[in-house]
């Protein structure tokens, strides 16, 4: 199994899963990653929570876990049936507590899935498959990098464009794809994210040279 088969078993749970996989490039806790995916999830409508998700990037090879002396330690002691040495109070009393926790690290093979900018080459794949929308992408990027949108703002600008009328596209779907490449997200409403507004730069400079071009040669 390699890493990029992750997000193929959990469609839509691209975003939290990078994120996922750029924190423990400094080793976490489980409580702090918990933290930090629930933060990205928060405005997800995924069916999966960190624990599922991070079961995921450890089967396919992007995360491993490091347990703590006392979780091996109590895992050694499970194992061969012996009881767990119980910590006393002041008063006497037993006193049980969690093991203190190991960490979750990135798998060098998950290290170089991220280093591979895997979502820079899907914003290049689909630049390169709709390139007849590129003015479509840029319309939509600028509107929504003026303020946050709502999806009925975003249908009234991109909907009636001329170059979605034939064949018939709506505002959905380049929202959709978008999202796919990390260039948008929701979030109350939909946001460009930096790397939208990179994409958006990009756009409005191939649209300068495109434009450069077309002036040298109607002279």
């Amino acid at each position: 199994m390699s890493v990029e088969e992750v997000f193929k078993a959990a469609p839509g749970c691209q975003k939290v899963l990078m994120t996922a996989l750029e924190a423990c490039r400094t080793p976490r806790t489980p409580s702090e990653l918990d933290s930090i995916m629930d933060e990205v999830l928060r405005c997800n409508r995924s069916v999966y929570r960190p624990a599922e998700l991070r079961a995921l990037l450890e089967r396919y090879g992007a995360l491993a876990y490091e347990p703590s002396e006392e979780e091996q330690a109590a895992q050694a002691a499970l194992e061969t049936g012996e009881e767990p040495e119980l910590a006393v109070d002041e008063d006497g009393n037993f006193v049980t507590t969690a093991p203190a926790e190991g960490v979750w690290a990135i798998t060098e093979a998950g290290a170089a899935y991220l280093d591979s900018d895997p979502i820079g080459a899907k914003a290049q794949a689909l630049l390169a498959k709709d390139a007849v929308y590129l003015p479509v992408y840029r319309a939509l990027l600028e509107f929504a990098a003026e303020c946050p949108r709502d999806k009925s703002a975003i249908d009234a600008v991109i909907d009636p464009h001329p170059l979605v009328q034939n064949p018939r596209l709506f505002a959905g779907y380049f929202l959709g794809e978008l999202e796919r490449i990390d260039a948008m997200e929701w979030a109350d409403a939909w946001h460009v994210t930096e790397r939208g507004l990179d994409l958006l730069e990009a756009l409005r400079d191939g649209e300068d040279d495109e434009s450069g071009v077309a002036a040298k040669e109607a002279r």
